[in-house]
């Protein structure tokens, strides 16, 4: 079965005679029929500056990356891609791009040779490993470049540019409290990855099994989905609910330009489903169907690349009524998830500024809508509850704006999602 896309709207009418609001699920479901199993390319980038010498629950850092980053390189495929890159505050090529053999030796004992010391120069780190990966042919591979730090980088800039400007989606984890969470969430935002908190040992080989859990699963890259407006109607926001959750950043739709897309980037066998809000701006002027947008999907499906699927399907009912009907249950779930997601964001924006009666009106949102899709209670108490006694303890919004507990809550939230098609078994 083709890649498809299927559009399913949370009310089946809006009224004709005023503006309104509506959402959108687009569920992407790949072709999972193709048979050649893509090369995995995984380029390691690993923190040995000197603060990886310190401990998670009486284990060195240092040690618990290498007993995972080994299991890694012994779970690759015979064909498969991988560098190993050191970072401190000079960064080390241990191992070029490498097609991974019968002998592992030398990437076994690159491993093991690993050492702290040193500060930390992240940036250098990524640019090197981007630089292995022209040596290796992009078209048939599903590529990840995977980062392990524990503490501030004095590059700060070259990482969100590196960031933005990535082929190659960033796998981020976050060691301890220290490293820079803002920095780590903006660069997997723009990098189309991800970023993970590691507060046990334990995790350390939780974030690279869901690394190899990723790139096995990947059956999509490089995907990027096009929305050709109609004048009326506008987006407001646009979220990814499933597998994960997060949002997307997109150029708003005016008057004369009326395109807009957004960077997808690689889709797993289960798929992904997009929840689209969208502003009916009013002035139809009769009720009848209209399409809402056109819908392109340009991605690759290793070893094809280049392809492109289309829809027509996305429109809505304008009717003669004064009230909504009921909404699509699957896709208000969606949308209570995506709230989640929002009162978020809108929370870390009011303490990055500072503002303390914005961001004690955010917490309470927030954990309204955590409690509203049944997150864990251990979860919100750990996290919501957490800001909100450290934030009247210290009497300034910007203590929570990186703190152990928003670290917690903005890894643990991507997770907070349903399956894809709730009603549909394994």
């Amino acid at each position: 079965m083709p890649t498809t896309l299927e559009i399913e709207s949370a009310y089946a009418q809006i009224p004709v005679a005023s503006p309104a609001a509506n959402y959108t699920a687009i569920t992407i479901r790949p072709d999972i029929t193709v048979q050649a199993r893509p090369q995995v390319q995984i380029g390691l980038v690993i923190d040995t500056s000197g603060s990886m010498d310190g401990q998670i629950r009486n284990q060195k850092k240092i040690d618990l990356v290498k007993a995972a980053a080994t299991n890694v390189i012994n779970q690759l495929q015979d064909g498969d891609a991988v560098c190993l890159i050191a970072f401190s505050d000079r960064v080390q090529i241990l191992v070029p791009a490498t097609v991974v053999s019968g002998d592992r030796s030398r990437l076994l004992n690159a491993i093991r040779n690993l050492r702290a010391d040193g500060g930390t120069l992240m940036g250098d780190g990524i640019a090197a490993a981007q630089q292995q990966f022209f040596a290796l042919p992009a078209q048939s591979a599903v590529r990840k470049i995977v980062v392990l730090t524990d503490g501030q980088t004095n590059d700060e800039d070259r990482c969100y540019q590196l960031a933005e400007q990535t082929q190659i989606p960033l796998m981020l984890g976050g060691i301890g409290d220290d490293y820079n969470g803002r920095l780590l969430n903006e660069m997997a935002r723009s990098a189309r990855g991800i970023a993970e908190y590691i507060d046990r040992s334990e995790a350390v080989g939780d974030f690279f099994k869901e690394v190899l859990v990723t790139v096995q699963s990947t059956v999509v890259t490089n995907a990027v989905l096009s929305m050709d407006f109609r004048q009326r109607f506008r987006p407001k926001r646009i979220h990814q609910v499933s597998p994960e959750l997060k949002s997307f950043d997109f150029v708003p739709v005016t008057p004369t330009s009326r395109h807009t897309e957004i960077q997808v980037g690689d889709i797993q066998r289960e798929g992904m489903t997009i929840l689209v809000e969208y502003v009916y701006e009013g002035g139809a002027g009769f009720a009848s169907e209209f399409q809402v947008a056109t819908l392109s999907l340009r991605f690759d499906q290793p070893p094809q690349s280049g392809l492109e699927i289309r829809s027509d399907d996305f429109t809505i009912q304008l009717a003669d009524i004064t009230g909504f009907p009921a909404m699509n249950p699957e896709v208000k779930q969606f949308i209570d998830h995506a709230a989640v997601e929002t009162a978020q964001t809108q929370l870390l924006q009011a303490a990055q500024a500072g503002d303390v009666s914005v961001a004690t009106q955010k917490l309470n949102v927030l954990q309204q809508s955590l409690e509203r899709v049944g997150a864990d209670p251990n979860f919100i108490q750990q996290t919501v509850s957490t800001m909100r006694l450290q934030l009247k303890d210290a009497g300034n919004a910007t203590a929570i704006s990186d703190s152990s507990a928003t670290k917690k809550l903005t890894s643990g939230t991507r997770k907070l999602v349903l399956p894809q098609n709730p009603d549909q078994g394994s």
